[in-house]
């Protein structure tokens, strides 16, 4: 793993020297979850996903909003936001990987999604 991919909040010494000397910069996070609140998926996607495999979702966590994407009717975008950890229709939450940080401000960050929104239409989500 790279040095920007850890655990967040870890207790770990070297993970706190690399945040204590990370880039200026709002970090970023991926907030992943089991895709059901199922304890029997969770525990499917704990054995299996040290190889690699599992049922989750993912979100990204900027600037103190989380976005996603996912089904919409129609030509609706399928990039959608909400609080961090705070998307219970995805199911429950696992964990929060650092990423590290990002010289993008909030109105960039926006920027940046409005220009993909048209790109990720809600009706072309694929669970699989």
């Amino acid at each position: 793993m790279g040095q920007w991919l850890q655990i967040c909040g870890s207790d770990d010494p070297v993970s706190r020297a690399i945040d204590e000397n990370a880039l200026e910069g709002e970090q970023v996070r991926l907030n992943v979850y089991d895709v059901m609140d199922d304890g029997r998926l969770a525990l499917a996607n704990e054995l299996f996903r040290h190889v690699g495999l599992g049922a989750f979702h993912a979100a990204v966590d900027v600037h103190g909003v989380e976005w996603s994407f996912g089904h919409a009717e129609g030509s609706a975008t399928g990039i959608f936001s909400c609080r961090p950890r705070g998307n219970t229709s995805a199911g429950r939450f696992r964990e929060c990987v650092a990423l590290g940080p990002t010289a993008l401000s909030t109105a960039d960050v926006l920027q940046c999604i409005r220009g993909m929104e048209a790109e990720w239409p809600g009706d072309s989500y694929d669970v699989i």
